[in-house]
């Protein structure tokens, strides 16, 4: 899995469903191959989150609005990361993050 800042938020890249599931069929993955891709992807994400929510505490709380000039801004209020999947167009790009369960969110859909 690669990443990279754009437009202030990390974008996760994921890889293509037969890297992550040996056997899987990449052009036409079956249900269950499927399945464990998208848990893959659904437990990958949250390790990412929990890894921006820590640095948005540590940006959070040497931000001064005097000093800085301007309040915290949104994306370090809330963690959330631009998922980019194998099929996707850079328009299609979720925004996600998690809820108060610690579960995957859409934020901002992309335009599938």
């Amino acid at each position: 899995m690669e990443s990279e800042v754009r437009s202030a938020l990390e974008a996760v890249y994921m890889p293509p469903v037969d890297v992550v599931v040996i056997g899987a069929d990449n052009a036409d993955p079956s249900p269950e191959h499927l399945a464990i891709y998208r848990q893959w992807c659904d437990d990958t994400l949250k390790v990412k989150l929990q890894a921006v929510n820590a640095r948005n505490e540590e940006i959070a709380a040497g931000w001064d609005e005097e000093r800085d000039l301007r309040p915290l801004p949104d994306n370090y209020k809330r963690p959330m990361v631009r998922t980019h999947y194998p099929f996707d167009d850079f328009e299609s790009e979720d925004v996600v993050g998690l809820d108060a369960n610690g579960n995957i969110e859409i934020i901002d859909e992309g335009s599938r």
